[in-house]
């Protein structure tokens, strides 16, 4: 006669290997014995976790940047974008990205497309395959303006450029007439990172 066996892993778990009669046939979920006799035989198999990949990749710049990762299945941790790093399923897994690159600053995290996370350190769950993504982005810094009367270019208020920019500023409608008094622009005084004063408009 024949016997079926089905060989059905735990949750989260596959068959590696199968064992028939001490020979190897590879990994498979059902085997039947045929022609049975009462010499008998034996069945085992080999069971292994099921495993997820995570991509690390990272934008502006596309490579090279040295992300901290926790250690894989193949003691693999720390690598250079893009690299990609493989957990047992439900292995939490923490990601640190530095703060700059190639002359960018970290922006945020990415999983899958979606912003995860603005820290520095992303800790996620390998339940998936997924693709984390450390964005990067030209530094910035702001030019405040304001005056009294006439019209700033750039307007009033504060402005971002990307750090090294060279900006012009200008009051548009020198001379102004308010009531009785004219006033004209003679120069301008700053503070922080710019000249103190300077004259012209």
């Amino acid at each position: 006669g024949s016997q079926p066996y089905t060989i059905t892993p735990n949750t989260n778990y596959h068959v590696v290997g199968v064992l028939i009669d001490g020979s190897p046939i590879g990994p498979t979920n059902t085997y039947t014995f045929n022609n049975v006799t009462n010499g008998g035989h034996t069945i085992s198999a080999t069971f292994a976790q099921d495993t997820r990949i995570l991509s690390i990749q990272s934008a502006n710049p596309a490579s090279g940047v040295a992300v901290l990762a926790t250690v894989d299945i193949f003691a693999q941790g720390a690598g250079s974008t893009p690299f990609t790093r493989e957990y047992n399923i439900g292995t939490p897994v923490t990601l640190t990205a530095p703060a700059n690159a190639s002359g960018n600053v970290f922006s945020e995290w990415r999983l899958n497309g979606a912003l995860y996370t603005t820290n520095l350190t992303a800790n996620v769950t390998a339940n998936s395959n997924d693709t984390l993504t450390a964005l990067y982005a030209v530094p910035t810094c702001g030019i405040a303006v304001a005056t009294a009367y006439g019209t700033p270019s750039p307007a009033g208020g504060t402005n971002l450029y990307a750090v090294g920019s060279t900006v012009t500023l200008s009051v548009a409608g020198s001379p102004i007439t308010a009531g009785a008094t004219q006033f004209v622009c003679t120069g301008w005084t700053g503070t922080g990172n710019v000249p103190g004063a300077g004259a012209g408009t």
